[in-house]
């Protein structure tokens, strides 16, 4: 996990609140630079972590900035007991809740490890 997802995760976490499991996708490069004016367009970052009292996605998606942000980043959570269920398909893992709303957080390729 980067140093920037490690900082704002422990911002997020409340006082004696620890992550269980969390799933990190590092923010990736898709097109090499290959020419010095070429610009190089990167996939954003994701880090899902699962507490005893809640769920947190925090990432650094930004439509505005390239597709993500250098330094900045977004954390969205939920009680864990609104999660209503949690499915997987080619292309995004899908986080049902009680009240309709979902997440849909984008896999580029399964990672190699999932920590806890």
């Amino acid at each position: 996990m980067t140093f920037k997802f490690q900082q704002r995760l422990q911002k997020e976490l409340d006082t004696g609140e620890a992550a269980q499991e969390t799933l990190f996708l590092a923010r990736r490069n898709i097109r090499p630079k290959r020419y010095p004016l070429h610009d190089v367009a990167y996939v954003p970052g994701d880090l899902l972590a699962v507490t005893s009292k809640r769920i947190l996605w925090i990432t650094d998606r930004n439509p505005t900035a390239r597709g993500h942000d250098v330094y900045g980043s977004i954390a969205c959570y939920a009680p864990i007991g609104y999660v209503r269920g949690i499915s997987l398909d080619t292309r995004s893992l899908l986080i049902a809740f009680q009240t309709g709303r979902s997440w849909s957080v984008p896999l580029r390729s399964l990672p190699s490890k999932i920590s806890a």
